[in-house]
């Protein structure tokens, strides 16, 4: 991955990172609290998959267009990915596999986040990719929300889909894009990341309870005391 959400410096490595970490206080402050008491025992198998997709050309994978329903040329594309990893997931909680479950959510999470970024959107590796990416590592903690805001979607890959096409509004990225410009289009795509992260998480919660509920690296006070 060559953007901002890319693994090419620390600080753009941890935003992926963040976005997961913050899901939970968003969560919780719109009302889901037991939710978001859960996932910070599962965090660090969040963690491990988003790194794992990032690490050699996996991350070649993490590219579609929403109009044209493809990637980079020769490579499958963020949707198919998307959706492998889902199935990955069934097949996780049907085996009550809490690891491996958490470990390809942190992979579904990646992907809807880096489809938040116009260059993973038009399939472009290059062009201002740098620029951007290196503005947006120094400026995006000044762009994490401090509410949720709903993201309209009843499966994961619509919230991709969604991604995506906002991202496309914003191809001025990719041309020299001016200071304002690149503050103008981050204040709109970078929380949505953070939105969309917790959105998933949302649609997934009925099976993230039920697996939380039965793994014994969750603290019993916290299962007696569920908050509606």
């Amino acid at each position: 991955m060559l953007t901002f959400f890319s693994k090419s410096s620390t600080p753009q490595k941890n935003i992926h990172r963040c976005c997961s970490e913050y899901a939970p206080a968003l969560l919780a402050g719109s009302g889901h609290r037991y939710l978001a008491e859960l996932l910070p025992s599962f965090m660090s198998f969040i963690h491990q998959g988003s790194q794992w997709t990032d690490q050699g050309l996996r991350n070649l994978s993490h590219f579609y267009h929403p109009l044209q329903h493809s990637g980079l040329p020769g490579v499958h594309h963020a949707a198919d990915e998307l959706t492998n990893n889902l199935n990955i997931m069934d097949e996780a909680f049907k085996e009550r596999h809490a690891q491996r479950y958490f470990f390809h959510l942190g992979i579904v999470l990646h992907l809807i986040q880096d489809l938040c970024v116009p260059h993973h959107a038009i399939g472009c590796l290059l062009q201002g990719h740098h620029h951007y990416e290196s503005w947006a590592s120094n400026h995006f903690q000044a762009f994490i929300p401090r509410r949720l805001i709903a993201v309209k979607g009843r499966h994961p890959l619509e919230i991709l889909e969604s991604n995506a096409l906002r991202a496309l509004s914003h191809e001025m990225l990719l041309h020299q894009p001016t200071e304002e410009q690149m503050k103008r289009s981050t204040a709109e795509l970078l929380p949505r990341a953070f939105h969309s992260t917790a959105a998933v998480l949302l649609l997934l919660q009925n099976d993230i309870v039920s697996l939380a509920e039965c793994s014994t690296s969750i603290p019993h006070p916290l299962l007696m005391n569920k908050v509606v």
